[in-house]
């Protein structure tokens, strides 16, 4: 793949630090997987970045933590809390809860010393699935933090606010018609357009 990055490079539609990081035969650096990984942290979607900077407009001091779906569904799975979408709408309300709970605890330690959290990956003296079984400072206690969430999981007094609509279609879009001799079958006529 080397001739086609160089081709790339000459024809500049890659930077020559793109063309250096593809081509160059040694690992990565802790700080460097540290900073991969921030960068994949980060969402892409231009909706949320959208709504992350009026966040941050609006409340300048407050961190802004992103956190994988797929975290928040392993923690679901690992500590059995089900999510039923078709009896409420309460599982939107929980998953958002989970998300401030599971992204607090990986935040709080990645973000503690990264080259470290990230050294100990490699070194797999820490695993992600079980990172919930020690203490996180200022983030869980492995004591009373599962009983608390799964608390808070099992209650279903939340506070929602079904979206209000306009019925449209045939039987709502009559408009008022002059008297006739026959107006209810020219009414039944464009009601069920016979």
């Amino acid at each position: 793949m080397n001739n086609f990055w160089l081709a790339l490079l000459k024809k500049e539609l890659i930077s020559k630090e793109k063309y250096n990081r593809l081509s160059r035969a040694t690992g990565l650096t802790d700080e460097e997987l540290g900073g991969f990984i921030a960068r994949q942290l980060v969402e892409t979607s231009q909706s949320t970045k959208a709504v992350a900077s009026i966040l941050k407009e609006m409340y300048p001091d407050t961190e802004i933590v992103y956190v994988k779906a797929g975290l928040v569904s392993e923690f679901r799975h690992t500590y059995n809390m089900l999510k039923c979408r078709e009896v409420n709408d309460f599982h939107h309300a929980k998953d958002a809860y989970l998300n401030i709970v599971v992204g607090n605890v990986y935040n709080v330690k990645a973000t503690h010393n990264k080259s470290r959290f990230i050294r100990e990956l490699k070194q797999g003296s820490i695993s992600l699935n079980r990172m919930f079984n020690y203490d996180v400072d200022g983030a869980w206690d492995s004591n009373t933090s599962l009983q608390l969430v799964k608390n808070t999981m099992e209650k279903n007094n939340i506070r929602y606010t079904r979206y209000s609509y306009k019925q449209g279609g045939g039987l709502f879009d009559q408009q008022p018609v002059k008297k006739e001799k026959d107006r209810f079958r020219l009414n039944l006529i464009r009601l069920f357009r016979i």
